[in-house]
């Protein structure tokens, strides 16, 4: 939290002044750091408005510092600032260590303009992506007794799950019944020599 408050101290006093940078008169910033944090090597300030202006700063930690911006557009502009752990000549395509949010403003020549920008550390996540197939794969209820054998048949439509045996059977002793998903599972068969199957039941046959 104290690394935070010392960079917010980090501002721009802009005044603009005589000279012109092709049609565009130019304004002038500073920047001053009251105490650089540590593991800071580099300061990078950006402004946008009719062009962008990018200044890199090599500062040391630890220690004040004070940046001089010239040559700035007048008119509505943005500023933004980060910071990096490295020296300014190796900070191609690195991610800063610190950044601002955009802070705009207008520049104008001959006033003076106060800019507040606030660094904070970035911070860094491990983020983790997956992807599922949307094919309906079968998934077999494994906490409800399925046992292969009372599986008639495998599912033809992906998206079903076959009856167990005893779901499909339940009220009768033998015959076949439908398992919900296009298959038959056998229901049992009669033994005895007196008994047949009628309506889904064993019951005793007539006398020879």
């Amino acid at each position: 939290m104290t690394r935070t408050l010392i960079l917010s101290s980090l501002f721009a006093m802009l005044a603009g002044c005589a000279g012109a940078i092709g049609s565009d008169t130019a304004g002038e910033a500073q920047a001053t750091i009251k105490q650089v944090p540590a593991q800071v090597a580099c300061v990078q300030i950006i402004v946008a408005g009719s062009r962008t202006v990018e200044r890199d700063f090599d500062v040391v930690a630890g220690q004040s510092s004070v940046l001089s911006l010239p040559g700035l557009p007048t008119g509505s502009v943005v500023f933004t600032g980060a910071a990096f752990g490295a020296a300014c000549s190796g900070i191609a395509g690195a991610t800063p260590s610190w950044q601002s949010a955009p802070v705009s403003t207008v520049l104008a020549a001959g006033a003076v303009t106060p800019v507040s920008l606030l660094l904070v550390k970035s911070g860094a996540a491990s983020v983790g992506v997956d992807f599922q197939d949307d094919d309906g794969g079968v998934t077999l209820p494994v906490d409800l007794g399925v046992k292969p054998a009372d599986l008639a048949s495998f599912p033809t439509d992906l998206g079903c799950v076959p009856l167990t045996k005893a779901v499909a059977c339940a009220g009768q002793t033998c015959d076949s019944a439908g398992n919900g998903c296009g298959g038959v599972i056998g229901c049992g068969t009669c033994l005895g020599p007196k008994l047949v199957c009628d309506g889904q039941h064993c019951v005793v046959g007539p006398l020879p």
